[in-house]
């Protein structure tokens, strides 16, 4: 083949170079060179077609450069597929759109006017190794905007090993009014795992809902610092608000917890309701009154014998169930065993039938403090002496010491005394029936 130093040149007339079977090389000589096909400039066209057996162009330094000034480059204009940097298992990086400058570049990749559905794989072929793909410049000083659309059929995002989505200020997810789901599959869905940060779930601007489900495994929130707050400004926060039966569980984890509800604002109101089946405290086996502690601590007061009442113990004291006249109240009592030792503040009905009953003071009795007796049983009653003591009345008082006595002589007579000397002397307040003093 003859080797041609100057050019071939013809006027508005076709060229044709044709090798036949053998090969047609361009520029081939082991001396540098630069090889140009077509006007650069001109308004030329240059066209490579090539058969089944496709095109290569393979450069030693690794840079391959298609250049157009401001015209258009076109890759793929036909229904083939299009593979950039999928040809071995070497690592590659492949960049689209300057990787410096001030301009502003719009690479548009399967933008097709027609109504076809374009397939396009970046990275996607090599069964080893991984591909490092990057969209958009990070240039912190950079005003680059990275747009994903898609339509009806929606956008997936698949990693075998996780993805990490790293914003400089700030990222926003929208999904123009249609549903968002981010779904993990069978793995752990992550929110701000790391770092300092604060999560926020939902517009507290916007009548917006914020709807958390979770299956038959629950839902666990868990802080470090033991705090976990839930504020709703002016709003109402509901828990289990729906008509499910089911248990409701605030702190019941082993530890030691100090659980309020309500605020100390004097103005606030804590309403707790129940339904027939009550509320229980199991730490409180006795039955009684729940009363309260100068601490301020809720404690039980155990009832205790019948017809105790719950009275105060003073200012730094819980209350408790005391008997009326312990309180200088005045309780009756049904006496019907023949004899009795009387308390103070205490009366007595005598029923025990044909037999007498006797009844002794109380050894011990303060001024003021009160006895009473009204007969029913036929068998009569009679009131015996501690050593020392004397019963007086307007007329007649008893013999002092353990032979005084003062006896009824009818069924239905009655006395009251009252202590006027502490533990010895008492007086009589009034009298039903006839009664015998000695």
């Amino acid at each position: 083949m003859a080797t041609l130093l100057n050019g071939i040149c013809t006027t508005n007339k076709e060229i044709d170079i044709i090798s036949g079977t053998g090969a047609l090389k361009l520029g081939t000589s082991a001396s540098a060179n630069i090889t140009t096909i077509g006007n650069v400039t001109g308004a030329t066209a240059v066209n490579i077609n090539t058969g089944t057996a496709g095109s290569t162009i393979t450069t030693t330094n690794g840079i391959f450069t298609v250049s157009t000034g401001t015209g258009v480059i076109t890759i793929g204009g036909t229904t083939a597929a299009i593979n950039i940097g999928t040809n071995s298992t070497n690592a590659k990086t492949i960049n689209i759109g300057q990787t410096a400058g001030t301009v502003n570049d719009t690479i548009n990749i399967g933008n097709g006017a027609t109504s076809s559905v374009p397939t396009i794989n970046i990275g996607t072929t090599p069964t080893t190794g991984g591909a490092s793909i990057q969209i958009g410049s990070f240039n912190a000083s950079g005003s680059g905007v990275v747009n994903i659309y898609s339509g009806s059929n929606g956008t997936n995002i698949q990693s075998r090993s996780g993805i990490t989505i790293t914003a400089g200020t700030s990222m926003s997810i929208t999904s123009n009014n249609a549903t968002l789901n981010i779904d993990s599959g069978t793995g752990a869905l992550n929110l701000s795992a790391t770092g300092a940060n604060i999560t926020t779930i939902g517009n507290v601007t916007g009548a917006t809902a914020v709807n958390i489900n979770t299956g038959t495994a629950g839902s666990t929130i868990t802080t470090t610092n033991g705090i976990f707050t839930l504020a709703t400004g002016t709003g109402t926060v509901t828990v289990s608000g729906d008509a499910t039966a089911n248990a409701i569980n605030i702190a019941t984890g082993g530890g030691v917890k100090t659980v309020v509800l309500g605020s100390t604002n004097t103005t606030s109101s804590v309403t707790i309701n129940t339904g027939s089946g009550g509320i229980t405290i199991p730490s409180f086996t006795t039955t009684g009154a729940l009363v309260s502690t100068s601490a301020g601590l809720i404690t039980d007061a155990t009832a205790s014998t019948t017809g105790f009442i719950l009275a105060s113990n003073g200012s730094s004291t819980a209350p408790s169930f005391q008997s009326m006249s312990s309180l200088g109240g005045f309780t009756w009592n049904n006496t019907t065993g023949s004899t009795q030792t009387m308390a103070v503040n205490n009366g007595y009905v005598s029923n025990d039938g044909a037999t007498l009953v006797t009844f002794t003071l109380p050894a011990t009795a303060a001024v003021l403090q009160r006895v009473s007796i009204q007969g029913a049983g036929s068998g009569l009653w009679t009131i015996a002496q501690n050593a020392g003591q004397t019963i007086h009345s307007n007329y007649v008082s008893t013999t002092t010491g353990v032979t005084g006595t003062v006896s009824s002589t009818n069924q239905y007579d009655s006395i009251d005394l009252i202590c006027i000397t502490a533990n010895t002397d008492f007086a009589v307040r009034s009298i039903g029936g006839n009664v015998n003093f000695v």
